[in-house]
């Protein structure tokens, strides 16, 4: 597993609540 592949779909997740709302 990649950390850094872990830490995009994080931030891709964070991206897609900050522009729901």
């Amino acid at each position: 597993t990649n950390p850094q592949r872990i830490d995009v779909a994080s931030s891709n997740r964070r991206v897609a609540f900050t522009y729901e709302q």
